[in-house]
């Protein structure tokens, strides 16, 4: 026997293993030679190094220290001997390019909680945007800890886009979460929140290649066949419900907030960070300028969602409803007297002048909506309201996706395109108007 055949393993040829066993699949051998690595000093374990060290050992917490060792990696699961055979020649030509990524065993529950998230917490980002990963990665991705989410048991390099699509299904349909020690059905997610748990998971897939944990992304268009991605799923009032609305709560204390949402279409966090010096009542104009978000029990102030103040018009009802209050608001400093917080510059307020929560201001707003005895949407949908109401009526996509703060009106006409009743209809009558009006030029 040769000192080749020796160092040969049983069932190997050509570096393409045969099956072990009943139900066993194909698999191949690449050598990639010296490779760097770590070596726990206390168990032993090692660890490929990928695109950075680890501080400790992920097995008992112990001391790492750097070493290089010879590396064979086995790629297995291939039904037939040809596909092995193949697939290996496609890895040594990686393996030759330096494009080559050695399969990683690690889950993806296992990368985002160990990695990713830890990773993530050290940039500069903002807290809404952190608080964000988080909840999507903790609540959406990895699951309970009673019952994790199938997806986040699966090995990264094993990730495929329709696993990533069943998880989605399931995420709208309805998923367990964990509440008082007991899993319980939470209800099915809409589609935008959808959309944020992808991003979260689409850009930790690209940070993982950029960490040689895999050559591709599998997520990339797990999104793209669901139709109306962009597609508003909540409700919005008539004309006629939001006047009812508004002529109901008229003198309550909240309603300059109801008002100034409903003729601006500001969003929730914009309209409660407003302060005074935002507005100029005699030009008639409004700065959104900031926004008050609640992340992790307490509220945090930012620059809005588009990143960008934004100023456009008020009409005339907004600046005497504004005016009003103001003088209201400024008869209650002066009877608080040094009770009084928010040096004065906040336009919406508690008793006592400090700047009101923006859950509290959802929680009133239900409250006004049942008292008013209307169908219920939330405070969000009056910023919808005012948009669909808009180009009901005809006004420019562009000049609503302005007032809405989006960064294209194309994101405007997908959001609320089914919120335009009769838009088509209208279409074809216009043209049909050209049309005739060049036949009688004509005759």
């Amino acid at each position: 026997m040769t000192k080749t055949a020796e160092k040969t393993p049983a069932g190997m040829k050509g570096g393409v293993r045969r099956p072990r066993g009943p139900g066993g699949t194909w698999s191949f051998t690449i050598d990639m030679g010296l490779q760097d690595a770590q070596r726990c000093s206390e168990c032993g374990r090692r660890e490929w190094v990928g695109g950075e060290s680890l501080g400790t050992c992920p097995t008992c917490g112990g001391a790492l220290r750097d070493t290089r060792e010879r590396r064979q990696v086995v790629q297995g699961g291939y039904q037939t001997q040809g596909d092995a055979k193949i697939e290996r020649v496609k890895a040594l030509s990686r393996l030759g390019k330096g494009s080559y990524v050695p399969p990683q065993r690690k889950t993806l529950a296992e990368y985002l909680r160990n990695e990713w998230w830890p990773q993530v917490q050290k940039e500069d980002l903002k807290a809404t945007t952190l608080d964000s990963y988080h909840r999507n990665v903790r609540q959406h991705l990895i699951g309970p800890a009673a019952r994790p989410f199938p997806l986040g048991l699966i090995e990264l390099r094993k990730l495929t886009l329709d696993a990533i699509r069943d998880h989605y299904a399931m995420l709208a349909e309805g998923y367990p979460v964990e509440r008082g020690g007991k899993l319980v059905k939470h209800p099915g997610l809409g589609v935008q929140s959808r959309r944020r748990i992808h991003a979260a998971l689409h850009r930790a897939l690209n940070d993982a290649i950029q960490k040689g944990y895999i050559d591709r992304n599998p997520a990339w268009k797990a999104l793209k066949t669901q139709k109306n991605a962009l597609r508003f799923e909540g409700s919005v009032w008539t004309g006629d419900e939001l006047e009812a609305f508004l002529a109901s709560t008229a003198g309550t204390e909240l309603y300059p907030l109801w008002f100034t949402v409903a003729t601006t279409g500001l969003r929730r966090g914009e309209v409660c960070g407003l302060q005074w010096p935002d507005i100029d009542l005699v030009g008639g104009t409004l700065t959104a300028a900031r926004s008050r978000v609640p992340v992790g029990g307490e509220v945090v102030e930012s620059s809005p969602k588009s990143g960008q103040p934004r100023i456009f018009d008020i009409d005339d009802d907004t600046v005497t409803v504004l005016e009003r209050h103001r003088k209201a608001q400024a008869a209650a400093q002066l009877k608080a007297g040094p009770k009084w917080q928010g040096a004065g510059n906040y336009v919406f307020t508690n008793e006592d002048g400090s700047p009101i929560d923006p859950n509290r201001a959802s929680r009133a707003f239900r409250i006004a909506i049942d008292a008013a005895g209307l169908r219920r949407i939330r405070l969000h949908d009056l910023r919808h309201t005012h948009a669909s109401l808009l180009l009901a009526a005809g006004e420019p996509i562009g000049n609503v996706s302005y007032r809405l703060g989006h960064s294209d009106s194309i994101i405007t006409a997908k959001v609320y395109e089914h919120y335009v009743p009769g838009a088509q209809k209208a279409t074809a009558a216009r043209f049909q108007t050209i049309l005739r009006n060049a036949r009688d030029k004509a005759i």
